[in-house]
């Protein structure tokens, strides 16, 4: 940590900003093998909670596409990949999913045609590798797939658009404001096997 000069004390998603300082620097990142268990159980504490990390992606990305991160491709890239699509991911769930749904609806009764067949298809796909992506966690963390919960997440990833809104206002009036999260640990759920560490090239 001193040889990267800490970190920024006004980023609220501290660990985005580390991250990317850590890489910067040459040094070497993994993904632990254990599952945390703290996640927000209900939507009242869930929103503030992702609204502060959808405004601390933005805070880093502010800060370090001016910073050495960006200065090489490789870094640019990892910024846009992983910071820069997740904020506008975040930001336009919700719009594009309430004007699928008007199409549908429009459709039903008869006001305009259906909605192309080949559109349909990237719907259906892009939710199948969300799910799939589901499964794969769940069962990782050793927990067993529910079709509700993965079929209900269609329903859920709008919500991350008005949470993604607060954090856009938020960035703006109250940019250091810190939404305290309650944390509810949970017992964690046997695994069969620890999961194989994954580790990544630096930036540079």
């Amino acid at each position: 940590m001193r040889a990267i000069a800490g970190w920024d004390a006004y980023n609220v998603t501290e660990d985005a900003d580390i991250g990317f300082r850590l890489a910067a620097r040459g040094y070497r990142l993994g993904v632990i093998a254990s599952p945390t268990f703290e996640t927000p159980p209900r939507l009242g504490p869930w929103f503030p909670q992702r609204a502060r990390w959808v405004k601390g992606h933005i805070q880093t990305l502010a800060v370090h596409l001016r910073g050495p991160a960006a200065r090489s491709p490789r870094g640019l890239a990892s910024l846009v990949l992983t910071l820069a699509l997740s904020v506008a991911s975040s930001h336009l769930h919700g719009p594009l999913f309430f004007w699928l749904l008007a199409k549908v609806v429009a459709a039903l009764l008869g006001v305009e045609g259906l909605i192309d067949g080949g559109d349909f298809v990237v719907l259906a796909l892009g939710w199948s590798c969300a799910s799939i992506a589901g499964v794969r966690g769940l069962e990782r963390a050793g927990i067993k797939p529910r079709f509700l919960p993965l079929f209900g997440a269609i329903g859920y990833w709008p919500l991350q658009s008005l949470a993604a809104v607060n954090a856009a206002v938020q960035f703006v009036v109250a940019p250091f404001h810190w939404d305290k999260t309650p944390h509810q640990p949970r017992t964690p759920a046997k695994t069969s096997a620890p999961a194989t560490p994954q580790t990544g090239r630096s930036l540079p």
